[in-house]
């Protein structure tokens, strides 16, 4: 996949300071509305017009349509063996599964990288383009396929727990921007009509 960035999920910039940030630009948007768009559009359109500018959609899983690919690839491990007849331990590259997850998301891409909390210690590949998450797992082929499983499902748990946490963030700046919107609208209104 060519247009994907490996990135450690949720450990970027704080959502709440970039959230705070788009607020903060509300009055300089509607500011910025020509005189006569303003006096031609009603007060609820101008409204919509800014929110919906400034909205941000949560990330959203479509689980059903994840899928899975698995291929053949080499990880550096420590290993037993012998130099001279002595037995030592030493890093070499050995034969591996590479467990490849692809599923489907939408919302805003960007919050894959805000930080809300702890950090996630998760790596995805981000295809912005298709919007597509990919986890990869890796091991060599004596693991079984629970352990792929069981990494899997506790890697999802901590997602969806980010993911939950950011839609309820977002749920509370969706609320409080409708609010200043709506401010800034009647502000600026009083002022052109004054």
């Amino acid at each position: 996949m060519e247009n994907e960035d490996q990135i450690r999920l949720f450990d970027g910039e704080s959502l709440v300071a970039y959230l705070d940030a788009r607020q903060r630009s509300v009055s300089s948007l509607v500011d910025n509305i020509s005189r006569e768009q303003f006096l031609a559009t009603s007060t609820d359109t101008l409204r919509r017009q800014v929110v919906d500018q400034l909205s941000i959609a949560p990330l959203v899983l479509h689980l059903d349509q994840m899928q899975r690919q698995q291929a053949d690839t080499k990880i550096s491990m420590m290993v037993d063996a012998k130099d001279y007849g002595m037995p030592v331990r030493r890093q070499e590259m050995v034969r591996a599964y590479k467990m490849s997850y692809i599923i489907p998301f939408s919302g805003e891409a960007l919050l894959w990288q805000l930080n809300n909390g702890p950090r996630l210690k998760c790596l995805g590949a981000i295809d912005i383009e298709r919007s597509l998450l990919t986890l990869t797992l890796q091991n060599t082929p004596d693991i079984g396929s629970s352990w792929y499983q069981r990494k899997m499902e506790e890697t999802m748990n901590q997602i969806d727990r980010f993911i939950w946490d950011q839609t309820n963030t977002l749920a509370q700046f969706h609320g409080k921007l409708a609010e200043e919107v709506e401010r800034a609208v009647v502000r600026r209104r009083q002022q052109i009509q004054a």
